[in-house]
């Protein structure tokens, strides 16, 4: 995050997290009214709250931002060239029109992403889609452009707001969910700090609700399943790395009470239960999961899918000391990182990650990864010949 994103997530932390990101594009909406309001007013009276209007728009754009995990910038910090445009303010009336134009557009542009990956509303062709990772860093050059013409120092503007809602709404919200500030995530972040893979550390993910375990499987994936929905929609488009469950002990159960047998069993209970849920039609798991390139599909994405477990020892790539996480990875993300097929760096980057896990001590099957069956991946066995771990083959009695 830069600087400036660190601070406006600070905020928001402290004043009870974020909203619904279609909560927060009517916000945004609500701000440009707001904006053209205080323009317009500017214009007669050359005494108006714009430079604050504007630092509103910036924060909140950044927050639907920090929610799918875009970086942005911060604001240049020198206004100097504005002196002079300033002193002519209704000269600068018709320009400023265009400039306010070119910010409705990429707002929309925003609403438009939000609208689909958070509502309802499906786009006709996604092939020209236009994704926050390019709306969002738009729209505040947009928003710098009109504070260079009305001769705002927006970084000061926006030093001063943030410090003002901090002491204004400290505690006013209710904290609620946010897959971009899950529990899970902290749950995962030692294990993700510590992981040999180079792409490990910075990651961009969301974590699932909090897993309640004195509910079933079935309720748990239920409430998990919308939000997997959203990632599932959002992350080809703007990068999104992975979606964790976090789990205590193994799949809910005291670590000591629980075999690799049971974490089997559960796992693919999961997966089952997440087709069911899953809003468009999906019969992944009626095919042969053990033919090579198969891989799991949720909402027609291809995921590539984890389970770190305390079942494993500490050696093992897939050891988590007292938590079951289940990690769905989109298949895109190996492509942003230079890794898959028709990646030019593809064979370098994956020597790269197996040179990374032999000097940290940490076991990586090169012979297993390299037969391209997935199925052995998700849920890879602790040894040579351990049947325990074969998801795919344990019976169907029911989880609790």
């Amino acid at each position: 995050m830069s600087q400036t994103q660190a601070a406006v997530h600070e905020m928001i932390q402290s004043v009870g997290g974020y909203w619904s990101p279609h909560a927060g594009v009517v916000r945004l909406l609500e701000e440009v009214g707001e904006f053209s309001q205080e323009l317009t007013a500017a214009s007669v009276s050359h005494s108006s709250n714009v430079g604050a209007e504007l630092a509103d728009l910036w924060i909140i754009s950044t927050c639907t931002a920090n929610q799918f995990v875009v970086p942005v910038s911060d604001p240049p910090q020198d206004t100097s060239h504005s002196v002079e445009i300033a002193k002519e303010w209704e000269k600068q009336v018709p320009h400023l029109l265009d400039e306010l134009l070119d910010l409705l557009h990429w707002a929309g542009q925003i609403g438009r992403a939000v609208n689909y990956y958070d509502g309802p509303k499906t786009p006709r062709s996604l092939d020209d889609w236009v994704p926050l990772r390019t709306s969002v860093p738009q729209m505040h050059k947009a928003l710098y452009r009109l504070s260079v013409n009305c001769g705002i120092s927006l970084a000061d503007e926006l030093d001063s707001k943030l410090d003002h809602v901090v002491v204004r709404d400290k505690g006013r919200f209710v904290r609620g969910y946010d897959p971009s500030t899950a529990h899970a995530l902290q749950d995962f972040a030692k294990l993700q700090a510590n992981s040999p893979c180079l792409f490990s550390g910075a990651a961009r993910l969301w974590g699932a609700p909090d897993w309640d375990v004195h509910r079933s499987l079935a309720d748990n994936a239920a409430e998990l399943a919308p939000h997997l929905t959203r990632f599932a929609k959002a992350a080809p488009h703007e990068h999104l790395d992975g979606f964790v469950i976090s789990v205590p002990g193994v799949a809910g159960r005291a670590t000591g009470a629980a075999t690799m047998s049971d974490l089997a069993r559960w796992f693919r209970q999961l997966l089952h239960v997440l087709t069911e849920l899953d809003e468009l039609p999906n019969d992944s798991l009626n095919e042969d999961v053990r033919r090579p390139g198969w891989q799991f599909l949720f909402h027609r994405q291809r995921m590539f899918v984890s389970v770190f477990s305390p079942l494993y020892e500490a050696s093992h790539s897939r050891n988590s000391s007292d938590h079951t996480f289940v990690m769905f990875q989109p298949e895109q993300s190996f492509t942003h990182h230079g890794v898959g097929s028709g990646q030019k760096s593809s064979s370098r980057l994956k020597e790269r990650i197996r040179e990374n896990f032999a000097q940290t001590g940490v076991s990586y099957s090169a012979e297993v990864v390299d037969r391209r069956i997935e199925a052995d991946l998700y849920l890879p066995e602790r040894f040579t010949g351990d049947t325990e771990a074969h998801w795919w083959s344990v019976d169907d009695r029911d989880v609790c």
